[in-house]
C-alpha cells in the first residue's frame, strides 16, 4: 500500500495497482491466514473470530474440534470472521481511498468506499 501511496509502482500506474489493491482487499480472510504451527493458527482464529462464536465455542472447545488443521465444526469457513475482516479491509481501504479521490478517480474510489 505505501509503495501505491509514495507513487512508486514498479511501471504499474496508480490506478491500475490501486483497482488491483481493491480486488485483493475482497479476497482477504482471517480464515486463509497460514502460520508455520496449526496449534498457533487455531489459537490466532479463536482470537479473531466473531464473539457469538467464541463464546459458543471458549478456547479448550474450539481447539478439541480440529483433527490437525481440519475443524470438525459445520459451517465453520470465511463468515465465521467477518467482523475481523470488515475491520482489517477498513485499516487497509482507507489510505487507499484517499488516494483515489486525490488521483480524481471517483468510481475506484467508491469501491474502496464500500470497503472500508
Amino acid at each position: 500500500l505505501q509503495l501505491l501511496l509514495d507513487g512508486e509502482t514498479d511501471g504499474g500506474s496508480g490506478p491500475s495497482l490501486a483497482l488491483l489493491v481493491a480486488e485483493e482487499l475482497q479476497k482477504l480472510s482471517a480464515f486463509d491466514a497460514s502460520a508455520s504451527v496449526a496449534g498457533d493458527k487455531i489459537k490466532i482464529w479463536h482470537q479473531v473470530i466473531n464473539r457469538s462464536v467464541q463464546r459458543a465455542f471458549p478456547m479448550a472447545s474450539f481447539e478439541a474440534q480440529f483433527d490437525g488443521s481440519h475443524c470438525r465444526i459445520r459451517g465453520f469457513g470465511p463468515s465465521w470472521f467477518s467482523h475481523f475482516d470488515s475491520k482489517v479491509s477498513q485499516l487497509l481501504a482507507s489510505p487507499v481511498f484517499r488516494f483515489c479521490l486525490d488521483a480524481g478517480d471517483g468510481p475506484l474510489a467508491l469501491r474502496y468506499l464500500g470497503l472500508g
